[in-house]
């Protein structure tokens, strides 16, 4: 019974195994262009001024479409895309009053982008890779 249950083992360990590859969304992380206002001064009479970086605005790629989701309701905002490596700007449009937004760059050309969203005095850019 032991070396027929260790035979089934065997056999059953080296079956190959066809499946395809799991296509996971890439997270787009953004950083925040505005120059940083410490106040105080290094001294020590005055505090620096310290907060939690808020990400008011959430993107993902997933099979060359990006998905943008506004945490808030924002009056007027400007999205850019821009080719990295030509600094061709393959998108660029203004919006207003947006909660969530889709982009299909299906027929751009793989590499490297980076995507720009201002809104009132806040830059905020993010990379990414389209394959």
């Amino acid at each position: 019974m032991k070396a027929l249950l260790l035979f089934l083992l065997l056999a059953i360990g080296n079956i190959n195994i066809y499946s395809q590859t799991f296509i996971t969304s890439q997270v787009i992380e953004f950083k925040d262009k505005r120059p940083k206002d410490r106040g105080g001064d290094i001294g020590g009479d005055l505090p620096i001024r310290r907060s939690i970086s808020f990400q008011p605005i959430y993107a993902w790629l997933y099979n060359n479409v990006i998905s943008l989701d506004f945490e808030d309701l924002l009056p007027t905002i400007t999205i850019s895309i821009i080719n990295e490596t030509t600094g061709v700007t393959i998108y660029l449009e203004n919006y207003n009053n947006l909660n969530s937004i889709i982009i299909d760059l299906s027929t751009e050309k793989s590499g490297y982008y980076l995507i720009r969203i201002e809104y009132d005095d806040i830059i905020l850019e993010g990379n990414f890779v389209l394959e």
